[in-house]
């Protein structure tokens, strides 16, 4: 390390890094010596294995939950894909995640989402769950007119996507998703044209 006003220790939540500072004021030429982990840490911001797949899914416990080391959502909006920056986790869509894309859900996360989406008021309620309940439901094309017509997923599945490595979908959408889609987007056009 080079000669400087002092050692300060830089706390980061997964770890401590130990720089010499050039001067008090002077961040941009920042060194670092030495990288480890405090033995202060709490196991719950240490690296975990499942990190990438943080917030893929809806807590069981509801939004209730006071669980301070639950990796889980607890409202609708918490709700992520896993992140494939890096590596891609294939298990994990396979498995099932909460956020929808116009993925096919298993019937616990259709459970799940259902309680949530009952719960939360709509102001709160983010356009995909608008979505994936009008997929459920098939509910009058004309509901919820002032959403856009795809409730925003071909933008959703365009931002995914390049977050990937790859770039690739990683799901099949559900079977008639972008039929009712297009109908919707029809119906929605033609009201706008005779009213």
């Amino acid at each position: 390390m080079t000669e400087g006003v002092g050692s300060k220790s830089i706390v980061f939540l997964t770890m401590v890094i130990e720089v010499d500072l050039k001067s008090e004021s002077d961040f941009t030429d920042v060194e670092v010596a030495d990288v480890h982990y405090s033995s202060s840490d709490d196991e719950h911001y240490r690296y975990r294995p499942d990190a990438d797949e943080w917030r893929t899914r809806l807590c069981l416990r509801g939004s209730d939950c006071q669980d301070p080391h639950c990796n889980h959502a607890h409202c609708l909006a918490e709700l992520r894909p896993p992140n494939e920056t890096r590596v891609l986790h294939p298990e994990v869509w396979a498995a099932g995640i909460g956020r929808f894309y116009g993925q096919a859900m298993t019937a616990e996360l259709l459970r799940v989402f259902n309680d949530y989406y009952f719960k939360t008021h709509e102001f709160e309620c983010p356009l995909w769950a608008h979505a994936l309940y009008f997929s459920i439901k098939k509910h009058d094309l004309l509901a919820d007119a002032h959403f856009p017509w795809d409730y925003g997923l071909t933008m959703d599945v365009d931002v995914l996507r390049r977050g990937r490595v790859g770039g690739q979908r990683p799901f099949e959408y559900l079977p008639g998703l972008w039929g009712a889609l297009q109908s919707r987007e029809r119906q929605l056009a033609f009201e706008q044209d005779y009213n």
